[in-house]
C-alpha cells in the first residue's frame, strides 16, 4: 500500500485527521466518503473541494488517471468537449474520468455527446469514465440489415419501454458480469429513469470552485444553466417478451432481450444490452425492432456507441469522432420527440414496417439514378447549349451512394457565385419522400 507520507506535500491536507500511517485508501475513503450512496452525487462546496483534492491524490499514484483530462461539476462542459476534441494530446484517448456521479451532471455530459461509464481503477475509488472514441457506430434506419429469418421469428415477440427497467440491469450484469455497472453507476440510471431530468433530488451541478478554473472553464456556468432544463433527456428500457405460451396472460410473458440507454433530444444512445441464455436470434430481433422503434417515434438516428463487429454487421456505419459530434449537436436540441410506448406492440409489424420503408427507399433512389441530369447553363450567354458555354463556369460532379449502388451526375454552374448561393438548396445524396426526388 502507499503510504499517506506519499500525499503530505498536497496541501491542505493537514486540514483532515490522519495518522501519519494511513494509506492512501483510507485518506480517500475520508475525503469521498460512501460513494454507492447519497455522497457520489453532492455537489456542495465542501463535497467537490474533498473531490478536487482526491483526484490530485490519484493523479499522483496512478498512471491511469494523470494521462486522462479531470472533469466535475462546476466546469464549463462545452468548452471541455471542444478541448478534448480538437487537442492533439487527446486524439488517440476515448475517456476523461470525474469523481462526482450527479444525476444532472451526467445528463449534461450526455448532451454534449460524452457517454459515460464507471470504472473502477486499481480498487482505489469509483471513477466516472465520460468517453467519445475517437471512432463511433452510428445506424441510420435505411441501413438495417433484415434477414427474412429476423421477420418469421419477429412474430412470437413484443416490445415495450421502460416496463422492467431494474430487470434488464440486472440481466446485462448477469450476462457481462458488473463490467461497468458498478453499484454508483446502477443508483444513477435508476434515478434517472425513475425520476427524470432535471433531477429534483440531485442538487444543482453548477457549483464552481478556483481549484477547477481551466482554460475552458471560463465561458461561465450561466449559459449551462441556460439549457440545463430545455433540452430533453432521459434514461430508458426497451425490453423484449417472448408471448409465444402466454395465450394473452401477461404474467406468462418471458424477458429475453433488453437494451439500457438514453434519449438527447432526437438521438437514443445504447449503453449496453443482453440477451437470454437459449434464445437463438432473439437478440438481433430486438436489435432491428429498437431501429424500427426509433424511426416510428421520429428520432433522427441511432448512437450504438463503441464500434464493434456485430454492429457493423448489422449496418452501423462509423464516424470519426468530429463528425459524429457535428451530427449529434445537429439533433440533441429536438424537443418533439419521446422515447415511450403506453401498450406491449407487436415487434413482426415494427419490422415489416421499416423493411417496407427501405424498399420505399431503394426503389425512389433507382428512380432519381434513372433520371438524366441536364447541365445547368446561364441562359443570358450567347451560348447557352454549349456545355462550355463561358470560360467562368464551374462544373462539380456529384456523388451519391445507397444501398443499391449509387450514381454520379456532373453539374455546371455559370459561376463560382451561382454555385455557392445553390450549396444551401442542395443537399447531395438525400431523399425527400414527399417529392419522391434526391
Amino acid at each position: 500500500k502507499v503510504s499517506y507520507l506519499r500525499c503530505q506535500n498536497l496541501s491542505p491536507l493537514s486540514d483532515m485527521e490522519a495518522p501519519r500511517g494511513q494509506t492512501v485508501l483510507d485518506v480517500l475513503n475520508q475525503l469521498l466518503g460512501d460513494q454507492t450512496g447519497e455522497d457520489s452525487e453532492d455537489v456542495t462546496p465542501l463535497a467537490l473541494s474533498k473531490q478536487d483534492m482526491a483526484a490530485r491524490i490519484l493523479r499522483e499514484c496512478s498512471n491511469f488517471h494523470k494521462t486522462r483530462p479531470y472533469i466535475r461539476p462546476g466546469v464549463d462542459i462545452s468548452g471541455f468537449t471542444k478541448h478534448f476534441c480538437s487537442s492533439k494530446k487527446y486524439q488517440d484517448i476515448a475517456y476523461g474520468w470525474s469523481l462526482s456521479f450527479n444525476r444532472n451532471f451526467f445528463a449534461e455530459l450526455c448532451y454534449d455527446g460524452w457517454l459515460s461509464i464507471c470504472s473502477y481503477p486499481s480498487g482505489a475509488a469509483y471513477v466516472l469514465m465520460p468517453w467519445i472514441d475517437p471512432e463511433r457506430c452510428v445506424m441510420d434506419y435505411r441501413n438495417i440489415h433484415i434477414s427474412k429469418k429476423v421477420v418469421k421469428r419477429s412474430k412470437r415477440y413484443v416490445l415495450s419501454v421502460n416496463k422492467a427497467f431494474d430487470q434488464v440491469v440486472r440481466k446485462c450484469i448477469e450476462q457481462h458480469g458488473e463490467s461497468w455497472l458498478y453499484k454508483p453507476m446502477v443508483r444513477l440510471l435508476k434515478g434517472l429513469n425513475r425520476d427524470g431530468y432535471p433531477s429534483v433530488s440531485s442538487s444543482s451541478s453548477s457549483s464552481s470552485s478556483p481549484s477547477t478554473s481551466s482554460s475552458w472553464n471560463n465561458e461561465g456556468n450561466a449559459r449551462k444553466q441556460q439549457h440545463s432544463a430545455s433540452f430533453k433527456f432521459g434514461v430508458h428500457s426497451i425490453e423484449m417478451w417472448d408471448v409465444s405460451a402466454a395465450s394473452g396472460d401477461d404474467e406468462k410473458k418471458v424477458l429475453v432481450a433488453g437494451d439500457i440507454g438514453y434519449t438527447v433530444g432526437g438521438c437514443y444512445t445504447s449503453m449496453t444490452g443482453f440477451r437470454a441464455a437459449g434464445t437463438a436470434g432473439a437478440g438481433t430481433a430486438q436489435l432491428v425492432a429498437t431501429g424500427a422503434l426509433l424511426r416510428n417515434l421520429g428520432f433522427s438516428f441511432w448512437d450504438l456507441g463503441m464500434v464493434l463487429k456485430y454492429k457493423t454487421e448489422l449496418g452501423g456505419v462509423t464516424h470519426s469522432r468530429e463528425d459524429f459530434i457535428k451530427r449529434f449537436h445537429s439533433v440533441r436540441d429536438d424537443s418533439k420527440v419521446k422515447l415511450e410506448l403506453s401498450t406491449f406492440t407487436p415487434v413482426q409489424p415494427l419490422i415489416r414496417g421499416l423493411r417496407d420503408y427501405q424498399k420505399a427507399l431503394r426503389a425512389t433512389t433507382t428512380s432519381c439514378n434513372n433520371r438524366t441530369q441536364q447541365p445547368i447553363s446561364d441562359p443570358k450567354s450567347k451560348n447557352s447549349n454549349s456545355s462550355s458555354s463561358s470560360s467562368n463556369s464551374v462544373k462539380t460532379t456529384i456523388s451519391s451512394s445507397c444501398s443499391n449502388g449509387g450514381g454520379t451526375a456532373t453539374v455546371e454552374w455559370p459561376n463560382k457565385m451561382e454555385k455557392e448561393k445553390a450549396k444551401n438548396v442542395i443537399k447531395v445524396g438525400e431523399i425527400s419522400m414527399e417529392t419522391k426526388r434526391c
